[in-house]
């Protein structure tokens, strides 16, 4: 919730009004910020860590019946996440 306050997006769990791509970038920029250290515990996490955060935070779009925000137009894992929590990985 924090992160979307940062990200002046309000209470929009869902991120609902966004296109596909828009919502793939917000979920790369909240990988970042997990990434970054920005945690429930202010600490750095590993890139297993952070899928499950990451997991954790498209299920909140589960109840608004909207596509998971991780996943592009093919059906798989945004290449903007994948390159993101493979360069976590690397830290």
């Amino acid at each position: 919730m924090s992160f979307l306050k940062t990200m002046k997006l309000g209470n929009n769990v869902a991120l609902t009004g966004f296109t596909t791509l828009t919502r793939n970038t917000v979920m790369a920029c909240y990988v970042a910020h997990l990434a970054a250290g920005n945690t429930l515990i202010c600490k750095s996490i590993k890139s297993g860590t952070i899928s499950k955060y990451l997991n954790a935070a498209a299920d909140l779009s589960k109840p608004a019946q909207m596509m998971n925000p991780t996943i592009d137009i093919m059906g798989k894992q945004s290449q903007l996440i994948t390159d993101i929590i493979h360069g976590a990985s690397d830290l």
